[in-house]
């Protein structure tokens, strides 16, 4: 037990360089969340399937290094879900968001990171149509840098997401807080 501590410290401590995140480098990369959601009712004794949800989201970001450590650029972000109701009603839902992001590294591969973006969603259900609304939402988030060479990293996260959307020619606004654990892939390019 105690050598696979070790070897893991050992392991992390080799795979974190500074050289991937000097000034001038570029970053290049995102993240993919994937969740599957089922909700139940139960009265009494009688449990009862009321919806499932499947839904995807990607988000592409690209950054450049202003100085040692500190990365700042745009990310993209894509959202597609649909919802079956045990009635066999059908909601989907399409969103897409754009913002500026900013991370700083530490030495030891940890780093933070904010985000903040305005976009649109569109939620069509047979109950009331076609319903688009427009989003602002912001980020917070901390995670780890494991480089797999001298230019990709697999980052583990948990971010805070908080999200208001605000439905056309309504009064009608609803706001999402959401905590997330994700994993995402980046590559570190040298461009000096």
């Amino acid at each position: 037990m105690k050598s696979s501590l070790a070897f893991l410290i050992l392991f992390f401590t080799i795979t974190i360089s500074n050289a991937q995140t000097e000034t001038g480098n570029l970053l290049v990369g995102g993240e993919v969340f994937i969740d599957f959601t089922g909700e139940k009712q139960k009265f009494g004794s009688t449990t009862s399937d009321v919806s499932n949800t499947f839904s995807i989201s990607a988000r592409p970001k690209v950054g450049y290094f202003f100085m040692d450590g500190l990365v700042a650029g745009l990310e993209l972000n894509f959202q597609s879900s649909s919802t079956k109701f045990d009635d066999d009603e059908k909601v989907t839902t399409h969103g897409f968001g754009v913002g500026p992001f900013a991370r700083y590294y530490l030495d030891n591969g940890l780093f933070g990171e904010v985000f903040v973006g305005v976009g649109s969603v569109k939620v069509e259900a047979p109950f009331f149509g076609e319903q688009k609304s427009s989003l602002f939402g912001y980020r917070l988030g901390v995670g780890y840098a494991i480089f797999l060479g001298d230019h990709i990293a697999i980052e583990p996260s948990i971010m805070y997401d908080r999200e208001s959307q605000k439905v056309k020619d309504s009064d009608a606004k609803s706001i999402l807080s959401v905590i997330e654990i994700g994993i995402g892939l980046k590559a570190y390019l040298d461009f000096r």
